[in-house]
């Protein structure tokens, strides 16, 4: 099949869709509520990474940034304001 009838039979098909969503509006609904919410996770999951991961951290220096905290259990754990006064004064700064 040459491609002039393939493109021709393709425009043909797409002019006729229209009439075929008029037809049946719930399947026209849900066509465009699928897309709707596909490009919208879509987004919200580029906007979460784009900020997580591909944007370097708001700070000078982030490269020496560290966590303070527990080293007994696995994890990020809390520490207390008391806790990390001693470990400030313990390394002498």
């Amino acid at each position: 099949m040459p491609k002039g009838e393939s493109y021709a039979s393709s425009v043909e098909r797409l002019n006729g869709c229209p009439a075929q969503l008029r037809e049946a509006p719930g399947l026209a609904l849900l066509a465009i509520l699928t897309l709707a919410l596909g490009i919208g996770a879509n987004t919200a999951l580029f906007t979460v990474i784009e900020g997580v991961l591909l944007r370097p951290l708001p700070y000078t220096h982030a490269d020496r940034l560290l966590f303070i905290g527990p080293t007994d259990k696995p994890g990020f754990g809390t520490t207390s304001w008391l806790n990390y006064r001693d470990l400030r004064d313990q390394s002498g700064n």
